[in-house]
């Protein structure tokens, strides 16, 4: 399939009136998003993550006023002798834990770890919003776009992640979230898109240890299509979409 460089004015704008369709879905969305704060805020974490890692880390930065290690990370705790991976556990015990910090936050007010997931729900949010942009960055339509996200959001383990202390919902929301914006970025030059991404990158790459290499597909991606889609129109962008009559 050819591409072709697209105008920003030649799709849709936020100045067009709101279609019906995308009312309801919009509707539906927030419903959905007041019922999942209540369940984040309502409903404890049972699962396995969530009582032997997430909560714990939580409870000992908040009872040593510090960003402690956990004894099971903790090297000089190790007996003598036990077969450990030391690397390992100076690896995972120094992470920066980006998104465990922001959780303690909700924690920090109320000396109880019961809003400790409500920072899901931004993830939550934040993800919608990326397919969205992505989507209508790339030429779909926009009830289209929002349907996209509509239909991500509504998915059942997606839900249950609104609920647990897993981290893998705001891993795929901020890199995402970095796609959009470096991509955002390449179409229109802004300082403020570049800013963004560079943050999202940076919080992503403190989520886990694992996130090193969608940091590593985020920065090539950014580099890449400020490469392959230069600035046109004195500033103004260009995005790429199927070309008509291709196949």
């Amino acid at each position: 399939m050819h591409v072709r460089a697209v105008p920003p004015e030649a799709a849709a704008t936020p100045t067009e009136s709101v279609s019906g369709p995308e009312v309801l879905m919009g509707m539906a969305v927030a419903a959905l998003g007041i019922v999942l704060l209540w369940r984040s805020i309502g409903q404890p974490a049972v699962d396995y993550d969530a009582l032997m890692y997430h909560l714990p880390l939580l409870a000992e930065w908040f009872q040593h006023h510090t960003f402690t290690v956990l004894a099971q990370f903790d090297v000089a705790a190790v007996a003598p002798g036990e077969d450990v991976s030391t690397t390992w556990q100076v690896l995972t015990g120094r992470f920066p834990f980006t998104w465990e910090a922001l959780r303690l936050l909700f924690v920090l007010p109320f000396g109880e770890a019961f809003a400790a997931a409500v920072p899901n729900l931004a993830a939550w949010v934040l993800l919608g919003l990326a397919v969205y942009r992505l989507s209508v960055t790339l030429g779909a339509q926009r009830v289209h776009g929002l349907a996209a996200a509509a239909l991500l959001l509504t998915v059942p383990l997606i839900v249950w992640h609104m609920s647990s202390q897993p981290v893998e919902l705001p891993l795929a929301s901020l890199f995402l979230a970095g796609l959009y914006l470096f991509a955002d970025y390449a179409r229109t030059r802004a300082a403020v898109s570049l800013a963004l991404a560079l943050a999202t990158t940076g919080m992503l790459l403190g989520v886990k240890t694992s996130a090193a290499a969608y940091v590593a597909c985020l920065v090539a991606y950014g580099i890449g299509s400020v490469w392959l889609v230069p600035p046109a129109n004195g500033g103004e962008g260009r995005r790429l979409a199927p070309a008509a009559g291709s196949n």
